[in-house]
């Protein structure tokens, strides 16, 4: 059977492609390195980090070690998980602590390291977001998941995040998948998150301005 794999931010995006593939042979990941895109075929690597991925369906344990060697003997360092849906609310906690920071100010992710004020908001995100994964029954240190947040803006410092390379190329943003879905999942088991709020409806006007070409 033919495998699918998506390392794609945000949630939900696996259900969707399960719509279309069904669950079986689908994996989902996650990975840390940063890209940024300079123009067709033209792409800076802008920081290393780890990949991990995982089975979504029915995937047998021999495939999913066989990609990972895949990436591995590539040069792309990958480990294989478990607990698929622990490992994306993980990394959706750092992109939603990150990306939308950066799409609202127009700076690198290494600049938001050391920034009084965006330190708290970026706090507060992280907060937020490790209290609805709590509520759905996923453990996440708020502790960690903030230290993790300012490892990885140290990482991939001088990385435009993909939101912000969204906004600068007058594209749509993933905000709905990022920090949209963090507000739909605690509106779902009652849990506020008016910091995603916020930033998902700021990000979106802004994002509605570029795409009506305005300044």
């Amino acid at each position: 059977a033919t495998l699918v794999l998506t390392l794609q931010n945000g949630l939900n995006n696996l259900e969707t492609i399960a719509s279309v593939t069904g669950r079986d042979g689908l994996l989902g990941g996650t990975t840390a390195h940063g890209a940024t895109l300079l123009g067709h075929g033209r792409i800076r690597h802008a920081g290393s980090g780890d990949t991990v991925i995982g089975a979504f369906g029915r995937v047998g344990t021999g495939e999913l070690d066989a990609v990972a060697g895949l990436f591995n003997r590539a040069g792309i360092t990958t480990a294989v998980t478990g607990d698929l849906t622990t490992t994306l609310w993980r990394k959706l906690v750092v992109n939603a602590a990150l990306n939308p920071l950066t799409a609202l100010t127009g700076l690198c992710n290494g600049e938001l390291i050391g920034n009084p004020a965006l330190a708290d908001v970026q706090e507060r995100l992280v907060k937020e977001a490790c209290a609805v994964a709590e509520a759905r029954g996923i453990s996440i240190n708020t502790g960690d998941a903030v230290a993790m947040v300012r490892e990885v803006c140290r990482r991939t410092a001088a990385n435009q995040s993909s939101m912000l390379q969204d906004v600068l190329n007058r594209r749509r943003t993933e905000i709905d998948a990022i920090n949209g879905a963090v507000v739909a999942a605690g509106q779902a088991c009652g849990v506020p998150a008016p910091y995603h709020t916020v930033v998902t409806r700021l990000v979106k006007a802004l994002e509605l301005s570029k795409l009506s070409g305005n300044q």
